[in-house]
């Protein structure tokens, strides 16, 4: 089902929220608070960010958004029709103790940035190399530019100790961008963001100067990251020279292993990029980004992973009455929404397309110096993005697409989980070890076309035909797997048949949209469906009784459908 609608001048990725803290498990953010934030010219000028454009874009939630709810927005908020606030880390803080026998700090040397290491091992040389006190200028100028001293302890005669925080970024890194108020459904909120027009000649020449609050957070691993995963990261970027190369090589590697839902869950205490990696080798979203970002970060390039929703899918619009009627790629159905607002948007701004967002994503984000955060697609079923222009959209969208059929699931094992269902906001902590998928064994060795069973039966063979297509699609059943099988392959007749992306439910709630006479009916041979193949694996007594007496409305609306769009094709 739609969530968001976006009227912009190109494809646009919009964040929920970044997370900085890998745990093997999944990812968590480090503490946060929230901030306000409005661009000056002044800040515009100094900011660490270059190469930026501004976008005009309008976007409409089909659900109401309630006050600290993520903001759906891409880029660096410049104004914004409603209010919000920028959730940033926390600033980093460090207590480092001064003595003249040892220079230490509150936590090991080893676990601090890398500036701040260099900072500490110079002052350790001026105070082996003196018999003075070090003094507060001395101190200072040895200090990373952007470290304030907070507090000095000082003894008899040296300084004992100094407390460091690290001044914020301009602009402010955030990791989400949140309602300050209440915002209702079907309203929209206008918005000018700033997104990376980078080129790719930019990026190779960006180097490594990074910023010290780059260095606090975005190169951390766990303690106990397997080495086959660091040793993979150093053979894909062997032969790279620099940070864009790299992420670049990571992306093109993961972009080669397989895109799916049928995964299992990697097992208790298992390393969930390590798992996806070597053993996997498949996967959906969440473990591409969690995998690139890793490896990016296991290569000394400071990265972060993002969930939000991806482009979407450009829609056809035309204006009857006051509403927007939509039709989907693939000709699936029509909805008209009562948002004169676009409208409005769109005939204002002839450049402006209207994007339909159905489906969560999680991609990689590489810092660059001068350049800010730029995303990475390592996903093979989303398109790479495109540097210095926005990004393309996936061939299937541009030109429409028809599933394969659905079947029988045989893994009874996994749990349900609608990982990029649309239902499901990301917004808090994505346990990425613990993201088991829907299986969906796809059989799609039974496409014969429906006209056969319209032909007369002068042959046997005809009449055999006929009849093993009456029991594998028209036939009644009781069985909720085969109910379900059956519901898809005769859908795909008529150009209905789900994604590959699409779990039960999803798949379930489309086809209740277009055929309401029958919305109960389906929604509970899925939920049967489900049931089976993921909880207990029979179906009960009176299940199999409903499924019996469900399945003929189902077949019968289904064929319904299939004849009268064949009628109308052959009338045009």
């Amino acid at each position: 089902e739609p969530v968001l609608f976006v009227a912009a001048p190109s494809p646009i990725y919009l964040r929920a929220r970044s997370y900085d803290e890998y745990k093997g498990w999944g990812w968590e953010t480090s503490e946060t608070s929230l901030v306000s934030f409005k661009w000056t010219p002044e800040q515009r000028a100094e900011a660490e960010a270059q190469e930026l454009r501004e976008l005009e874009i309008v976007v409409t939630s089909l659900s109401p958004l309630s006050a600290g709810e993520p903001i759906w927005l891409g880029g660096y908020p410049v104004a914004v029709s409603t209010g919000y606030l920028l959730e940033v880390p926390q600033h980093s803080r460090y207590r480092i103790e001064l003595e003249r026998s040892r220079l230490a700090s509150s936590i090991e040397l080893e676990s601090l940035p890398l500036d701040l290491q260099q900072s500490i091992q110079r002052l350790q040389e001026l105070t082996s190399a003196s018999d003075k006190p070090l003094t507060e200028a001395e101190i200072k100028s040895i200090l990373p530019g952007d470290l304030a001293i907070v507090s000095w302890a000082h003894g008899d005669e040296d300084i004992l100790e100094i407390v460091l925080e690290r001044r914020a970024p301009i602009p402010p890194d955030a990791l989400s961008i949140r309602s300050a108020k209440s915002h209702a459904g079907d309203t929209p909120y206008y918005a000018t963001v700033l997104v990376s027009a980078a080129t790719e000649g930019h990026l190779l020449t960006a180097g490594m100067n990074y910023p010290g609050w780059i260095l606090d957070r975005y190169l951390q691993l766990p303690e106990d990251m397997p080495t086959r995963v660091v040793g993979l990261a150093q053979e894909l970027t062997d032969n790279a020279d620099t940070p864009y190369e790299k992420a670049i090589a990571i992306r093109d590697y993961l972009r080669t292993l397989e895109y799916t839902l049928e995964i299992e869950a990697p097992p208790d205490g298992a390393d969930g990029v390590d798992y996806f990696l070597f053993e996997l080798e498949r996967g959906y979203c969440q473990y591409f980004a969690s995998a690139m970002t890793v490896l990016l970060r296991a290569s000394g390039v400071p990265s972060r992973m993002v969930v939000g929703y991806g482009p979407g899918e450009t829609i056809v619009v035309s204006q009857p009455g006051r509403g927007i009627h939509t039709t989907y790629p693939g000709e699936l159905f029509d909805l008209t929404m009562p948002d004169t607002a676009i409208q409005h948007r769109l005939s204002e701004k002839p450049g402006h397309s209207l994007f339909m967002i159905r489906n969560s994503h999680a991609w990689c984000e590489v810092f660059f110096p001068g350049y800010g955060w730029i995303p990475f697609e390592p996903t093979p079923s989303y398109a790479v993005v495109t540097r210095g222009g926005p990004p393309s959209l996936p061939q299937e969208y541009a030109e429409g697409y028809v599933g394969d059929f659905p079947s029988h699931t045989e893994n009874r094992d996994t749990v349900l989980s609608e990982a990029e269902d649309v239902d499901t906001l990301p917004g808090e902590t994505e346990d990425i070890a613990s993201l088991p998928t829907v299986r969906e064994d796809v059989d799609t060795g039974m496409s014969w076309p429906f006209w056969l069973l319209g032909l007369s039966i002068p042959f046997t063979g005809v009449g055999v035909v006929a009849c093993l297509l009456w029991r594998r699609l028209l036939g009644n059943t009781n069985e909720p797997q085969v109910a379900y099988a059956r519901m898809g392959y005769l859908a795909a007749l008529s150009r209905l048949g789900p994604r590959q992306t699409h779990t039960p439910y999803e798949y379930g709630r489309t086809l209740q949209i277009i055929f309401p006479e029958t919305s109960l009916a389906i929604g509970r041979i899925v939920d049967t469906y489900v049931q089976v193949c993921y909880g207990s694996p029979y179906a009960s007594e009176e299940d199999r009784a409903l499924i019996g007496t469900l399945w003929p409305q189902v077949r019968s609306t289904l064929l319904n459908h299939i004849l009268h769009s064949r009628l109308l094709n052959k009338l045009q």
